[in-house]
């Protein structure tokens, strides 16, 4: 399973300034079949340090559900380290 990006990237906007949420589309491929997931996922910046990231899927999914939210977890924060994120 491979995450091949996110689209339709959509923030929410909320009070907290330490804390981003977001509505997307994440495009994966699993056994060569692409397919489009909705999802939400919120980017929490900790007091010690560091980002949390929250993933929820709006959507059942043909996949096992861990190995797929950890490699969104870490597509979001490569994007949000690039700054690609709205």
């Amino acid at each position: 399973m491979k995450v091949v990006e996110l689209r339709n990237i959509n923030r929410k906007e909320g009070p907290l300034y330490y804390r981003r949420e977001y509505k997307a589309d994440a495009i994966v491929e699993f056994m060569s079949r692409p397919s489009s997931k909705p999802i939400e996922f919120v980017i929490e910046h900790r007091a010690v340090g560091g980002c949390a990231v929250h993933v929820s899927m709006l959507e059942d999914l043909e996949y096992p559900l861990v190995p797929f939210v950890s490699t969104l977890k870490l597509y979001i924060l490569e994007l949000d380290k690039l700054g690609a994120l709205p």
